[in-house]
């Protein structure tokens, strides 16, 4: 009896303590999780993910796409025929990133580095070679004329006579590789530089050469000084820009829209919900909005897909919001591009998705030889959301000179307003198997440690159930034995009848009697 009362004892401590633990486990396993989690997303050198971060192992590819100005000859004064263009390529290049002067500023959490990017041009994956020659708008004329426009009249025609006196075009024809990366001289930056033009100081500008990717390859020179957050003391800040080039704010814009917020593309904090993000781009000065459209499925793993919708794209005719990007500007087009220009040296540089997809109407009529289409020209980014890291990411946008009528400068006299595209450009990310592997593990570990916790819970209560069931079982045999006990006691109490050599039940032995009979 005693022994199965330190049986049922035993039954219950464990089945208590097992339940606790799986209660334990049900309540707080994901929230433990999530900081095992981001100890190895956070930025630091002890991390799992930091290799990956700092120098990418995925192969990444830079697609540029060029508008290829067919009638450029037509378009002069005083006829300016309609721009016809042709697109070319893609020009494929691998692009190998790295990460520069890294620095870790352990008091507020952040990191800071200079982006360093090599590319290398992958001439199977183009369609075209580096040495196609190439027509487009001349950036050194249209910048000029630019820059004339807050000058007196005088310095006005200073501009002028130097253009003509350099024989500068509207348009320039140039090889392909020169027009990206290598660049090419030109006479007038070149007197610019040197401050050799009245009015047209450019010495501010770090560029000897023309070139829209120019100075960029396999240098820091132009990319900046970024410090973003490492998430070590707050995982929701993980991989958004703290500063750039030591600010925390844009002096290319004003308000809400001169702050500089986001991510940078490369990380996303964690428990990401389903509607926006923000990424900021240096080469804009701005942070971009994507906002949620769907659920979708990558390789087998959820992920939360964000689009740059209209809202992306809206000079402020949309979304009020979006005013303050265009502050400065002498005139509103309708939504559909927006403007760089304070973060482009003051050159009249616009910003759309390519083919002017998601613009308005007014944009395309400008022009000939332009086909948006969604599946082509759109950009997004697939977000897995519990961790926050992106499963595929593809960036697409165009960038557009604005062309309009200066009547001081001679080469753009009466020229009608047109938005000129140059090229678009393509840059795609998706996780290789080998991450999504890891990635599908690390998504499920939640869920298995729910049925862990659950089915020590359960174990729990089945030893709780027997402790239960044992007492139950217990209390029935003693129940029964409490009946029958009284009548075996009963029995015990009647006195044994002492046996005696002159009695056989209770009567005297023949012989006795005999012998009493005999005395008689």
């Amino acid at each position: 009896m005693r022994q199965s009362v330190q049986v049922n004892l035993i039954f219950l401590l464990v089945g208590v303590v097992l339940i606790v633990i799986g209660g334990c486990i049900l309540i707080f396993w994901p929230s433990i999780f999530k900081i095992f989690l981001a100890k190895e997303l956070i930025i630091d050198e002890k991390s799992q993910s930091f290799k990956e971060w700092k120098s990418p192992s995925i192969e990444l590819y830079f697609d540029v796409y060029l508008f290829n100005w067919t009638n450029a000859e037509s378009f002069k004064f005083p006829e300016f025929q309609k721009p016809i263009f042709e697109e070319l390529g893609p020009y494929r290049f691998r692009e190998y990133r790295d990460k520069a002067d890294l620095k870790f500023h352990r008091h507020n959490s952040t990191v800071s580095y200079k982006p360093f990017s090599t590319y290398i041009f992958d001439e199977e994956g183009s369609k075209g070679s580096l040495d196609d020659i190439f027509t487009t708008i001349n950036v050194v004329a249209i910048g000029a004329a630019a820059q004339s426009l807050n000058m007196d009249y005088n310095h006005k025609k200073l501009i002028s006579i130097a253009l003509n006196g350099y024989e500068e075009e509207i348009t320039v024809t140039n090889t392909v590789r020169e027009l990206l990366f290598e660049g090419y001289e030109d006479n007038m930056v070149l007197m610019g530089k040197a401050n050799m033009i009245e009015g047209f100081d450019i010495s501010h500008i770090p560029y000897d050469k023309i070139g829209f990717f120019y100075m960029r390859n396999a240098s820091t020179a132009l990319s900046g000084v970024h410090n973003v957050h490492t998430g070590k003391d707050d995982s929701s800040k993980l991989g958004t820009i703290q500063n750039y080039n030591s600010g925390d704010f844009s002096s290319m814009y004003r308000g809400e829209c001169s702050k500089v917020k986001g991510s940078l593309g490369e990380l996303f904090p964690l428990d990401q919900k389903p509607t926006s993000i923000s990424i900021f781009t240096p080469d804009m000065c701005r942070s971009l909005p994507f906002d949620f459209e769907k659920e979708v499925d990558v390789f087998g793993v959820k992920g939360y897909r964000y689009i740059a919708g209209e809202r992306l794209i809206d000079n402020g005719t949309k979304y009020p919001e979006n005013l303050c990007y265009s502050e400065g500007c002498e005139q509103f087009y309708p939504s559909g591009v927006f403007n760089i220009s304070a973060c482009r040296f003051s050159s009249p540089v616009f910003m759309s998705y390519p083919h002017f997809y998601g613009a308005d109407d007014y944009y395309l009529d400008l022009v000939e030889g332009l086909e948006p289409n969604r599946s082509k020209h759109e950009s997004y980014v697939t977000l897995e959301p519990m961790s926050g890291i992106p499963l595929e990411v593809t960036m697409r946008f165009q960038v557009n000179f604005l062309l309009k009528d200066n009547e001081e400068i001679a080469l753009f006299q009466s020229c009608p307003t047109t938005f000129i595209p140059t090229m678009w450009v393509e840059q795609k990310y998706k996780i290789d198997e080998k991450m999504i592997e890891e990635l599908k593990i690390a998504v499920k570990v939640p869920f298995f440690g729910r049925i862990v916790g659950l089915i020590i819970f359960v174990l729990g209560t089945v030893c709780i159930l027997i402790t239960i069931i044992i007492k139950c079982v217990s209390r029935q045999v003693l129940a029964e034995t409490d009946v029958n006990l009284p009548e075996l006691k009963g029995e015990n109490r009647k006195p044994k009848e002492k046996s005696s050599p002159l009695l056989v039940d209770g009567k005297l032995r023949p012989r006795i009697q005999k012998m009493d009979q005999n005395v008689d």
